[in-house]
């Protein structure tokens, strides 16, 4: 670890103590004086945020990839292939796999075709 101001690697800890899932430690660098604050992430709590990051990269994908966000996300054509395999009772495990959607996601989408009156 390097100081961010002299960028030296020599390095005291001032402060140490645990937050939550983390460590926070207060450091000195022993050249300059300048002190700040690190954040140690335990693995499990490290994985949460990685996978988490991942899913905001997905939905970035979504949004700069032309569709007009969630409003545009479903395509009419998506509601009348939905709909009809819904009146023909395929479950809604297979209904996700054909349209490449999540369960919920079809469940959701359902719900929402009952309030509109479509279904």
């Amino acid at each position: 670890m390097i100081c961010p101001k002299c960028k030296e690697s020599h390095l005291r800890t001032v402060n140490s103590r645990n937050v939550k899932d983390t460590k926070r430690r207060r450091r000195e660098c022993v050249s300059c004086g300048h002190r700040f604050t690190t954040i140690e992430v335990e693995e499990p709590v490290a994985g949460y945020y990685e996978t988490l990051l991942q899913r905001v990269r997905e939905l970035e994908h979504v949004f700069s990839s032309g569709k007009q966000g969630w409003a545009g996300a479903w395509q009419e054509t998506e509601d009348k292939l939905l709909i009809k395999m819904y009146y023909e009772n395929i479950p809604y495990k297979v209904i996700a796999t054909n349209l490449n959607r999540t369960y919920k996601g079809i469940e959701m989408r359902i719900i929402k075709l009952r309030k509109a009156g479509k279904l």
